[in-house]
């Protein structure tokens, strides 16, 4: 097992990433094998030593899905079944898999039902390239009340 005091690599560095709108992955001082988002331990031979590496969030979408009922978080954005939006796994263009959401747009259908955003068909293939969106994360049970903080998330447009 490894020893989590002697970790090169830490999730907070990949959300610390975010934050700062830089995309992270890992790679393993070992194997070389890639890994996005950042892990601590090698998915491939569980060794710990690992670098971190700046990624850009530039691919294709391997799938999607619009979502009409979605998580808390999408509600209090007003999303709902009048007002649907579409998650994508994207394919980054180093080959590895990570998930967003598609922006750009009210999610509408074409004659086929095919899905648009922004008037643009959402297509698995079609070119994406990622944008940090900002918002303000309140953090509850702080001393002296509630406290914001500002924070990024990543989310992809069609190019």
């Amino acid at each position: 097992m490894a020893d989590i005091t002697k970790l090169n690599v830490y999730t907070k560095d990949y959300l610390d990433g975010i934050d700062n709108k830089i995309l992270y992955g890992s790679k393993c001082k070992k194997c070389g094998n890639i890994m996005v988002p950042a892990k601590v331990i090698c998915t491939k031979c569980q060794n710990p030593d690992l670098e971190l590496f700046e990624i850009k969030p530039e691919g294709k979408i391997a799938t999607f899905t619009c979502i009409g009922v979605g998580t808390t978080y999408f509600v209090k954005k007003g999303y709902s079944m009048k007002k649907p939006y579409c998650v994508a796994v994207v394919e980054l263009d180093n080959g590895q898999m990570i998930t967003g959401q598609l922006i750009g747009g009210d999610i509408t259908y074409d004659e086929n039902q095919d899905p648009l955003i922004g008037g643009k068909p959402i297509k698995v293939g079609a070119p994406v390239v990622g944008e940090y969106e900002e918002y303000k994360e309140v953090i509850e049970g702080k001393r002296g009340g509630p406290q914001e903080r500002d924070r990024c998330r990543l989310v992809f447009k069609l190019k």
